[in-house]
């Protein structure tokens, strides 16, 4: 069988579709949240997601905690992306990027650094109404970790 024609891997047990339900349901949440935070406009959010993700991508996730303040990357430290670049890490097309990332930066989300490339400055998220949203999520994470624990969630070395 080829690689086209071989079928795909069934789920390994009744708890892969659980844990798949209780991932589901988180991210269908946050993109829900992300829709009330950009004007009813999901794909807003999740290039304005993906922008965040990737301008600090560079940095070890527990730095976040550890050594910078609150949590926030300082400016200096983000790396500007382009908009081929979200475009490419959402798999939709550069132009409809290209017209979210103007959107962003009309609405004072997005600020245009060397050229075409875009940052988050660090006090957008000092909003209310991210600050909200980023409460929701923690939230919506701390239910999801619990519940997967709950659930007897595998240990790291039984994958």
């Amino acid at each position: 069988m080829t690689p086209e024609t071989r079928p795909a891997a069934a789920l390994q047990e009744p708890a892969d579709i659980f844990f798949a339900r209780l991932a589901g349901g988180f991210v269908l949440r946050t993109l829900a949240t992300a829709s009330e935070v950009f004007e009813g406009d999901m794909m807003l959010g999740v290039v304005f997601m993906a922008i965040g993700q990737a301008t600090v991508s560079h940095i070890a996730p527990e730095r976040h905690l550890a050594d910078l303040q609150a949590g926030l990357v300082p400016n200096d430290m983000r790396h500007p992306v382009s908009v081929l670049s979200i475009a490419g890490s959402l798999n939709i097309p550069r132009e409809t990027v290209r017209r979210y990332v103007s959107r962003l930066v009309d609405l004072g989300y997005c600020q245009r650094v060397r050229g075409r490339r875009v940052i988050i400055p660090g006090e957008v998220y000092q909003r209310p109404e991210l600050v909200q949203a980023l409460n929701l999520n923690k939230r919506d994470l701390l239910l999801l970790l619990a519940a997967y624990r709950r659930a007897g969630a595998p240990k790291d070395d039984e994958n």
